[in-house]
């Protein structure tokens, strides 16, 4: 429940406390069902479980969803009211114009990405009108916390014995030993270790009250387990991802100086087991050269927008027009970039759009709510946000996990009277963002070819 709205808070839609924002649950066959998703989401059995592999696991569990989602009544009411839910209309009008615009195959490129992204935006509606209380909410956000727990004490046990619980074995050696990885979608280093990024800001606020101590326990072990399956991918996007979301959490949680206080402390702390960003750090004597590679398919997607600013080269077919311009077939290791690249200046203004409406909706209930628990949940799923935005500076992260993130915070928003809506203001603000970061890619790639960043 929120307080009375104040006159400060007149861009975002009010439209009253909804009385499913109580504890109670949802029925428990709808429950199941969300559950059974996050399982297949995270732990991939369809992937590597023998009887499972030719099974279309994603199109049966969105049927049972779908099938559900008929009963939701009040919550097709809530969705149809939600903003979100048509700027990620836009989203998809854009992608599949992105690609019919390119002519020839853009058209086979159109219906293979409206499919890829017609199902998260399926499941976004889905984990909308399934969520129909805050206790919901905060019960799904502990198994996947659970979920990612898991993953990581797999990447301890393949890192021990060279194989994982899949088979799969060890990422590639860049001389400082293999990389911890799943399977599936989770078969990337660095995609892996967004899955743990993810949860640290649910775990940071957990640790502190309102919560129970058994809570607060369970949080910190939790935090420590995840963290050594975070070091494992070696992922230095995701570590730099985990300061961002320590350092929002704690600014959220506490003031200022506090927050910098303490993650100071739990830097240096921390400082010896990370080994500066692990051993690899930005080093790129190993020969991988990595992180020049990096600034040359950004330097590519700059290029791609410049030729065509209005359609890009064509949603997920980044790959291949980056082949063409630097001879290498590589994603961008950076959302921005990519969606710069692929669908133009309205595709990444929409892009930012989705994660801007979110944080928007969540900072505004944080500030309203009444609830300690709810108001921690809120600046929880915030920092998570936050962090998932970092994290997409050094990690592809356009894909269904960020769908779910705009799911449930859009659900928990809704479930508090709040439905943020675009106003002039917040287009002016996102196009001062998406200028300001492509202004400052130009200026980092001509300093780092120029051998200023050297």
């Amino acid at each position: 429940m929120v307080k009375e709205e104040t006159a400060d808070l007149e861009p975002v839609d009010s439209i009253g406390p909804n009385r499913a924002s109580g504890n109670g649950p949802i029925p428990s066959p709808l429950s199941f069902l969300l559950f059974l998703y996050f399982i297949t989401l995270y732990l991939r059995p369809q992937d590597w479980v023998p009887f499972m592999l030719n099974w279309p696991v994603d199109y049966i569990i969105f049927a049972f969803l779908l099938g559900g989602s008929i009963f939701q009544m009040d919550g097709w009411q809530r969705l149809c009211k939600l903003p979100l839910l048509y700027v990620l209309v836009v989203w998809l009008v854009v992608i599949s114009l992105s690609n019919l615009a390119q002519g020839g195959e853009g058209a086979w490129y159109a219906r293979a990405a409206f499919t890829e992204y017609s199902k998260s935006f399926l499941i976004f509606m889905c984990l909308f009108l399934f969520l129909n209380s805050t206790g919901q909410i905060r019960r799904l956000i502990w198994f996947q916390i659970f979920l990612s727990g898991l993953l990581a004490y797999q990447c301890i046990d393949q890192v021990a014995t060279g194989v994982g619980w899949a088979g799969q074995h060890l990422g590639w050696d860049d001389g400082h030993g293999g990389r911890a990885k799943w399977v599936g979608l989770w078969d990337g280093m660095n995609v892996l270790a967004l899955l743990f990024v993810i949860s640290f800001p649910f775990l940071i606020q957990f640790m502190f009250s309102p919560w129970n101590i058994f809570i607060r326990i369970t949080s910190f072990l939790f935090s420590l387990l995840i963290f050594q399956g975070l070091l494992l991918t070696q992922s230095r996007g995701g570590l730099l991802a985990t300061i961002v979301a320590l350092f929002a959490s704690l600014v959220l949680r506490f003031k200022p100086r506090t927050a910098l206080i303490l993650g100071a402390i739990v830097l240096v702390l921390a400082a010896p087991l990370v080994g500066f960003l692990t051993t690899r750090g930005f080093d790129d004597s190993d020969g991988s050269k990595s992180a020049a590679h990096r600034v040359d398919l950004w330097a590519a997607g700059l290029e791609m927008a410049k030729e065509n600013p209005v359609f890009g080269v064509g949603k997920m077919r980044f790959k291949s027009a980056a082949r063409d311009k630097t001879g290498l077939s590589l994603i961008a290791h950076n959302s921005y970039v990519e969606n710069l690249g692929e669908t133009g200046f309205p595709g990444l203004f929409i892009y930012i759009s989705l994660s801007y409406l979110s944080i928007k909706g969540l900072w505004h209930v944080s500030r309203q709510v009444s609830d300690p628990k709810d108001r921690s949940l809120a600046l929880a799923l915030l920092a998570s946000i936050c962090s998932y935005a970092a994290t997409s500076m050094f990690v592809t992260t356009d894909f269904i996990l960020f769908y779910v993130q705009l799911g449930i915070a859009a659900a928990f928003c809704s479930l508090n009277g709040f439905l943020p809506r675009l106003t002039l203001n917040d287009i002016f603000w996102i196009a001062v963002i998406e200028v300001g970061f492509v202004l400052f890619l130009r200026l980092f790639t001509a300093l780092f070819f120029a051998g200023g960043m050297s």
